[in-house]
């Protein structure tokens, strides 16, 4: 693997750990947005890493606005349930 394609992974994984934290839920439950926030980082690689944290994590505020208005009570109690700690 090329060390700029290391820096990529890098910066997505900071994007993907700073959104699971301010969402409050599991990483592991981010593999969808973790795709398109791949795909926008890999087609701006040429931004400071800086940049791309910020550019990545405005993406997936947008997008979970976007996405909010859709969800369902259903959407709502998983969400919840994946907050909760485990006892």
């Amino acid at each position: 693997m090329s060390s700029g394609k290391i820096e990529l992974e890098r910066v997505i994984d900071r994007v993907m750990h700073t959104w699971s934290l301010i969402k409050m839920i599991p990483q592991s439950h981010l593999s969808e947005a973790r795709l398109s926030v791949t795909a926008l980082i890999e087609d701006n690689a040429n931004l400071s890493e800086r940049e791309l944290l910020i550019l990545g994590l405005k993406h997936l505020h947008g997008t979970s606005h976007a996405k909010r208005s859709t969800d369902t009570p259903e959407d709502i109690l998983t969400f919840v349930a994946c907050s909760l700690p485990n006892s």
